[in-house]
């Protein structure tokens, strides 16, 4: 095993878990320790369905199961050890194999790092409820903001281009629905309009399939076929 202490522009790539190193085959191989102390690591896949080998998925997880017996049943499952209490090493048969660590393909890295910097940042690894999201949807044409006292109602004529938050375009305030909060009002293309129409939806689905590796589109083709 190398260690490669520079990246391609010859900048050092000894930081967070520590320094990035190569298998004989030449693919990145990230080594820490886990909170406990145990021996982890983070190796890029030979699998070669993206682009080429070492690019369409990783392995992550613990190096060795080490499986372990309470030192009490030892003798019951026939290993000998002089222990009485605790946790001892138990041998596994060399024709038994153990998976210890994860096989995640970009997308499932992608949502992986997703979860965890939300956990980072808010405790949790779901969506924070922002009250934006439970604010009622309302026409633009005709809405009444209630966080203003008195309620204040505002009345857009139908023609009137407003620029919506979901796709940073002006769309006739007909085609616009309104979230009222309490700093202030963001607009939305309603549904079944501008870019919402199920047939810019369908072109987008489209067009992000054609970006896809092969494996990502035979997967999707199982799937479809399971349905």
């Amino acid at each position: 095993m190398a260690t490669d202490g520079a990246g391609p522009d010859g900048s050092e790539l000894s930081e967070g878990l520590g320094a990035v190193a190569r298998t004989a085959r030449g693919f990145e191989l990230l080594e820490f320790q886990d909170r406990y102390g145990t021996p982890c690591s983070l190796q890029a896949s030979s699998l070669a369905e993206h682009e080429k080998p070492g690019t369409s998925a990783v392995w992550l997880g613990p190096d060795d199961a080490a499986p372990k017996v309470l030192a009490s049943e030892a003798r019951g499952l026939g290993v000998d050890t002089a222990e009485r209490t605790g946790w001892v090493p138990y041998p596994i048969p060399p024709g038994v194999s153990l998976t210890t660590r994860m096989h995640l393909d970009r997308e499932q890295v992608a949502a992986l790092i997703l979860h965890l910097q939300r956990w980072l940042d808010n405790d949790s690894f779901a969506a924070p409820n922002l009250h934006i999201y439970s604010a009622a949807m309302q026409p633009a044409t005709d809405f009444t903001d209630s966080n203003m006292e008195p309620p204040y109602r505002k009345r857009y004529t139908p023609g009137q281009m407003l620029r919506c938050e979901c796709c940073n375009r002006k769309h006739p305030a007909r085609d616009v629905v309104v979230q009222c909060y309490y700093d202030g009002w963001r607009f939305w293309c309603a549904p079944e309009r501008g870019c919402k129409h199920p047939r810019l939806i369908e072109a987008k689905r489209r067009r992000e399939f054609r970006n896809r590796s092969r494996g990502q589109k035979k997967r999707w083709a199982v799937v479809r076929h399971n349905a």
